[in-house]
């Protein structure tokens, strides 16, 4: 039979080219409605599953809690030592002692007569031409002695007690932090 516009045969290509793509959507969709049909999930499991789901990661999230609360703990006992010695009488009389009872002029003359020999010294001992290891030696010690009389020589000298009071109370602050 001839339509006046196509014919069988045509007709029959189109549908099988359609087929191709057709068919797996069919397939999908009764296959995906014979699941469900046969299958039906009741609405209790789901509703305890997300619950179990939500208990457990709040438990995870209470676990990461604790941790944070424990670091927190470990970061912060420094500071409650430094804080705590800050506070501590010794330390406070100590710095009040420093400042009322020193002798800053006699203070800073000291460092200057330490700079001056730890230079005198240095030219002394590189008076003549030396190889480079040989001067780097002089440098470095006569530096590290220079800062070892600057640092606690000359303020024992010159501050006395007030310098020692306040050594120690730092002394026993990083003494705590270290415990």
């Amino acid at each position: 039979m001839r339509y006046f516009f196509c014919d069988r045969s045509l007709i029959c290509s189109f549908f099988s080219r359609c087929y191709i793509f057709i068919f797996p959507f069919l397939l999908a969709t009764i296959g995906s409605s014979s699941v469900y049909a046969t299958e039906e999930v009741p609405k209790s499991t789901t509703r305890e599953q997300v619950v179990e789901d939500l208990k457990g990661s709040m438990e995870k999230g209470f676990q990461q809690i604790d941790e944070m609360k424990k670091k927190f703990e470990e970061l912060s006992k420094p500071v409650v030592n430094i804080l705590n010695g800050v506070v501590d009488r010794e330390f406070l009389q100590a710095i009040s002692d420093l400042f009322s009872k020193s002798n800053w002029r006699l203070f800073w003359w000291t460092q200057l007569g330490a700079f001056a020999f730890s230079l005198i010294l240095r030219l002394w001992l590189m008076r003549k031409l030396q190889p480079w290891y040989r001067r780097l030696w002089v440098d470095f010690w006569t530096l590290c002695l220079y800062l070892a009389f600057s640092l606690v020589g000359v303020p024992l000298i010159a501050i006395g007690e007030p310098f020692r009071k306040l050594v120690k109370s730092i002394w026993s602050i990083c003494l705590a932090n270290a415990i």
